[in-house]
């Protein structure tokens, strides 16, 4: 059985401790902040726009919980809340992850092109991974992006590079 706690609205307390700019004494107060039952496109235009931000941050963190998140799920919510952008920082902000974006293509392109050109190369120098003294590089493709591993003596380093 649920507490009565658990069974209300209330999904979490912001909790903040500030001084007044002159002030000696800081002051505490809490909030709290509830579920209204409301979906995600109900939300204020800054409280979405502020999401796709937050976003944005992971999906370049490459975060666990961005999920499925992808590029074109930020531009989507981000251009759904721009609202009346005054100084234009909004628009800024997305072309920005417009920009992410195409990089992040274009570097899946050229890790894809390298890694398939170095591939060919190893299959017919097959002597070259048998020297510890020379460095090379490999390309593997799976289900979450494209991996680079190089090697020389005894290190070893891998890059993930997601698609």
């Amino acid at each position: 059985m649920l507490s009565d706690v658990a069974q209300g609205k209330e999904v979490l307390t912001v909790n903040i401790r500030y001084k007044e700019p002159d002030g000696y004494r800081s002051k505490f107060d809490a909030f709290a902040v509830e579920d209204d039952g409301n979906s995600f496109r109900q939300a204020s235009e800054d409280f979405r726009f502020a999401s796709a931000v937050a976003l944005f941050g992971m999906l370049l963190k490459e975060s666990p919980y961005a999920g499925t998140a992808d590029w074109d799920d930020v531009l989507n919510i981000a251009a759904d809340a721009i609202g009346t952008d005054e100084d234009g920082y909004r628009a800024e902000f997305i072309e920005l992850v417009r920009q992410a974006s195409a990089a992040t293509d274009q570097l899946a392109a050229a890790v894809r092109e390298a890694g398939e050109t170095l591939s060919n190369l190893l299959q017919y120098d097959k002597h070259l991974t048998d020297d510890p003294n020379i460095t090379f590089t490999f390309f593997a493709a799976n289900n979450s992006g494209y991996t680079f591993t190089t090697q020389h003596a005894k290190s070893k380093k891998v890059f993930l590079f997601k698609d």
